[in-house]
């Protein structure tokens, strides 16, 4: 009854090059799920979000710097890349 659906992922679509916070979560999701087995991603999210609002500027810089990085290096590797967002089904038409 509490199934979910797993979307598939296209192979094609270029993703999209990762923004500070997103660099944040992936070192901290880590280490806040080895101090709490068996905690829920969403709770997961719910602490490293406060842990990110909580940080400093210059903590903070060094991850915008990163994702920076990430940018170029992204840009580099998919020349002519565009993010073209998922048209909404719940869209009205004008």
């Amino acid at each position: 009854a509490n199934t979910k659906k797993k979307r598939s992922r296209n192979p094609s679509k270029i993703p999209r090059p990762q923004n500070c916070f997103i660099i944040y979560r992936r070192e901290k999701h880590q280490i806040i799920s080895a101090k709490n087995p068996g905690i829920a991603n969403n709770d997961i999210s719910k602490i490293i979000a406060k842990m990110w609002r909580e940080e400093p500027p210059e903590v903070k810089e060094i991850y915008h710097q990163r994702a920076k990085e990430e940018a170029k290096r992204h840009m580099l590797a998919n020349p002519g890349y565009k993010y073209t967002p998922r048209a909404s089904k719940n869209r009205r038409k004008r």
